[in-house]
């Protein structure tokens, strides 16, 4: 079920990353979408290529290939690669120019699902729909759309929404697929933002992580009852006979314009095969707001198999300790304890002791929420942070919203790529650092992933006074570097210092802009005091990623012990 129209998620996966596209294809998204474009860098777009092409030979009409856009070095070889290859369609990204389209649709004879991406092509979208007799629709890619028109809130895109449903029902197209929601610890979102969209006009979603699936299928999903309704209605075309409109036995006014929105919602009941309880009863085959694992599952017998034959686990966080380093922008930790054994003893001989624990969500090995930061007054998607804090706690994006991490990670050793212990103090990790660390490490970060960066400074985390570098300023990633990282989709990313990205010296914790382009801009969260040393000792590269953070509701940040598990 591949066709515009009739599928409700549209998973996109990193055409570099074969195994990964195996994976979707074997899973429960309507579509797949092959991705030759944003989720993969230069040096790889020639396997991500070929990856498509193979896929489309040996499962024929199943996967939609998103192209390289028109007038970069890659679009000319995707468009020979793919002409008369079984894809089910190409996605084609920033399209403005009817012409353009129609001789990629003669030179392809695929069907094209063309995204709308700037005010040029907003501006012609009505014409685009009309172009060539294989546009098969004509869809919203909102990140560059709201870039290109300035806009920074993305509720403020209803109208240039509202023009391509207009486009597309006028050129007799389906609706349009809604746009990737990319804060991936935000399931409630998703799942409110694709109800309403639906309520818009729009059918079917763009999705960037199989855990986004279940939330955006039962949003595009008729429920039961929408079903019964729609089949009663259309019973009763009988008792009407040749009347152009009537008042059912219900009490409702019905006329054409109503029987034709029952017909479509009992066609795709009948192509979803709906059934009373697949829609009715979500609670069981989704997980709570934030978890990884959104599907009831049996364990997987390679997976039992791989822990029966032994890991391995690596401690990514230091332990807590009174007097540990950290950022003097935070509490620190103390513990101290409250009862000691013998000040009660219990009839029994027995006695208990316990402690009291003060501390801060950014103290120690922790994560940020996305309510951690702002900029201009507005959090990640656009949040009033005045509004969100009300009442001493954080009503959107707090810590009990950061997802539990099972997932892969990947482990970017900076210092190891210098072929230096330590950074240099102040040093500013760049996207070449990283991909040559990914290439150390034999993989890159993918969507979902976590990103683990060592620097080398964790090092001197028992000395507090060097660990923050006041002085000395604290090697760390620069702004480049991390959209090299949110390019790639990940779901966090981490490092072995105070405030992650580079601090030069002198400069202290005065502007953090990577903070704002990984927290504000693409929602990705900052693990912060890391422990790297056994890592890089152990030769880390791929790993499975486990990090479940403390769920403090309404924080900006929470504790938590990351751990890595390789086989042992």
């Amino acid at each position: 079920m591949t066709a515009v129209g009739r599928a409700r998620s549209w998973l996109y996966v990193p055409g570099h990353r074969a195994d990964l596209v195996r994976k979707a294809l074997d899973g429960p998204a309507d579509a797949v979408v092959v991705d030759l474009e944003d989720a993969v860098p230069p040096a790889l777009k020639e396997q991500a290529r070929d990856t498509a092409v193979a896929t489309c030979a040996s499962r024929r009409n199943r996967v939609w290939v998103r192209i390289n856009g028109a007038g970069t070095d890659w679009a000319d070889g995707d468009a020979a690669a793919l002409a008369g290859r079984a894809a089910a369609g190409l996605r084609v990204p920033k399209a403005e120019d009817p012409a353009a389209v129609a001789a990629l649709a003669e030179r392809t004879d695929l069907p094209l699902h063309l995204l709308i991406e700037s005010a040029h092509g907003l501006h012609r979208v009505f014409e685009l729909a009309e172009c060539h007799p294989l546009v098969a629709g004509v869809s919203p890619g909102e990140a560059d759309l709201a870039a290109d028109l300035r806009i920074r809130d993305r509720r403020e895109l209803a109208w240039a929404r509202a023009r391509i449903v207009a486009a597309n029902r006028a050129a007799g197209l389906p609706s349009p697929v809604a746009s990737v929601w990319t804060d991936l610890s935000d399931t409630a979102g998703l799942a409110e933002d694709s109800a309403a969209l639906r309520d818009a006009g729009f059918f079917g979603r763009s999705v960037i992580h199989p855990r986004q699936i279940a939330s955006v299928h039962r949003a595009f999903t008729p429920d039961r009852d929408e079903v019964e309704r729609a089949r009663a209605l259309l019973d009763s075309l009988d008792v009407a006979g040749d009347a152009a409109a009537w008042v059912d036995d219900r009490g409702r006014f019905v006329d054409p314009a109503v029987v034709a929105g029952a017909r479509w919602v009992t066609d795709l009941a009948d192509t979803l095969d709906v059934s009373p309880n697949n829609h009715d009863e979500p609670a069981r085959a989704e997980g709570r707001e934030g978890d990884l694992v959104t599907t009831p599952t049996t364990a997987d017998p390679d997976l039992l198999d791989a822990v029966r034959a032994g890991t391995r686990v690596i401690e990514l966080g230091h332990p807590l300790y009174t007097g540990m380093a950290g950022s003097p922008n935070h509490p620190g930790f103390r513990m101290t304890l409250e009862r000691r054994h013998g000040d009660a003893v219990r009839p029994d001989g027995g006695s208990a002791s316990n402690e009291v624990i003060v501390t801060g969500g950014h103290t120690g090995t922790h994560v940020d929420a996305l309510a951690h930061v702002s900029h201009d007054g507005l959090l990640h998607g656009g949040t009033d942070a005045a509004e969100a804090q009300r009442g001493g706690k954080h009503t959107v994006h707090g810590a009990e919203t950061i997802p539990p991490m099972v997932t892969r990670g990947v482990f970017l050793d900076i210092a190891a790529v210098h072929g230096v212990d330590v950074l240099d103090p102040g040093y500013g990790v760049t996207a070449d650092d990283l991909a040559r660390a990914a290439e150390r490490a034999g993989a890159e970060p993918g969507p979902g992933d976590v990103a683990v960066v060592r620097t080398g400074w964790g090092r001197l985390f028992g000395d507090p006074a060097a660990y923050v570098g006041k002085e000395t300023g604290v090697p760390g990633m620069t702004v480049e570097g991390a959209r090299w990282l949110a390019e790639r989709r990940i779901v966090a990313t981490g490092a072995d210092t105070t405030a992650y990205e580079q601090i030069p010296a002198g400069a202290g914790h005065r502007v953090l802009p990577v903070h704002r382009e990984l927290l504000v801009e693409h929602g990705i969260h900052i693990v912060e005091h890391m422990a790297c040393e056994d890592a890089a000792e152990a030769g880390l590269g791929q790993f499975l990623a486990v990090f479940a953070p403390l769920r403090i509701v309404g924080g900006t940040g929470a504790p938590v012990r990351p751990l890595a598990v390789v086989p042992s």
